[in-house]
């Protein structure tokens, strides 16, 4: 159950939410575009949005090509004091993914 303070605080965001989501749409392509051409020459991928999909603009990431460049790009970011992290790790290397998809019926 919500607290007070966090229901207040959530209702006044719904009274915001379209310039709340607005800045959330400018910062999320100035990211894009800025980082599209690094993002090809160095093969990088930026987020796909399917056209079916409404986006929620609540984060932006990036697809590195290996953990060593994911490390490597993590550790630059914090010599400038950006804290990054990841969210994403594929299923099917964890045990319980790996088990999961090998009894499943899934056709692959």
């Amino acid at each position: 159950m919500l607290s007070d303070i966090l229901a207040a605080f959530l209702y006044a965001q719904l009274h915001e939410v379209d310039k709340i989501q607005e800045k959330r749409k400018n910062i999320w392509n100035y990211y894009y575009q800025h980082l599209e051409t690094w993002a090809v020459e160095n093969n990088i991928r930026l987020p796909i949005v399917p056209t079916h999909c409404e986006q929620a603009y609540h984060m932006f990431y990036l697809l590195m090509p290996s953990l060593k460049v994911r490390s490597h790009f993590i550790n630059y970011l914090k010599e400038y004091e950006v804290v990054a992290t990841f969210h994403y790790c594929p299923y099917t290397i964890l045990i319980w993914g790996v088990n999961w998809v090998e009894s499943s019926t899934i056709v692959q």
